[in-house]
């Protein structure tokens, strides 16, 4: 019997070693797990901060634009939201999209005209292979009645048009054929599963974005 309890006892002896040794990996291991774990939260925080001072930065610029304008952001926020909404689908965050704004309406002077051209800017980009910025300033141009503009979309320009001697009326017409040739190329591309992949990763950042809007003012404070 003393035997039995003599090897009894040394299993639990050696169960308990065991189990110090485990807990004592596991510690490391854990201490290591939450290192990482912290390290990937600390930089996931610089990452969302910095997408918030970002879109701070757009955002006062393009209510400086819409200010010269002779208007303001809160007067056009809701055709701002559903431009937003709208090109976030076809790959562009709203960061992305409202810079974009920004930019015509400083070019144009005019909000509703610039926020009513930004689907055709998303198509142009996606048809030319040029990001949202290079399509708006090409588009710009146009708005203002720059021809070759429209020629280095590749638009051909009817003599017609051209003999139209109102800058208005002919920037206007040359807007409508752009509009015609351009219809629907961002859709198209939405389609895609690229597309796909890019409006995720655009609705993931906008989120990123409201985050780190969130955080700027604590952290400066």
């Amino acid at each position: 019997v003393a035997g039995i309890f003599d090897k009894f006892g040394s299993s639990i002896e050696s169960a308990d070693t065991k189990g110090q040794k485990f807990s004592k990996t596991m510690g490391t291991l854990g201490g290591g797990l939450m290192l990482g774990v912290a390290a990937g939260a600390v930089a996931g925080g610089i990452a969302v901060f910095s997408l918030g001072e970002k879109a701070d930065a757009v955002q006062a610029q393009m209510s400086n634009a819409f200010k010269n304008a002779g208007t303001s952001v809160a007067a056009f926020q809701p055709q701002i939201s559903a431009v937003d909404a709208k090109l976030t689908t076809f790959g562009y965050t709203n960061t992305t999209t409202n810079a974009a704004i920004t930019r015509l309406v400083g070019v144009t002077g005019n909000a509703k005209e610039s926020l009513g051209a930004m689907g055709l800017a998303a198509d142009i980009a996606k048809a030319r292979h040029l990001d949202l910025n290079g399509a708006v300033d090409l588009m710009a141009k146009t708005m203002a009645g720059n021809i070759t503009a429209a020629k280095r979309m590749g638009i051909e320009i009817p003599p017609e048009i051209l003999k139209i001697k109102d800058p208005t009326e002919k920037a206007n017409a040359v807007m409508g054929i752009l509009t015609e040739h351009f219809k629907g190329s961002a859709s198209a591309a939405a389609g895609t599963f690229g597309g796909q992949m890019a409006a995720l990763k655009a609705s993931g950042e906008n989120l990123g974005t409201t985050i780190g809007q969130k955080l700027v003012p604590v952290i400066e404070t």
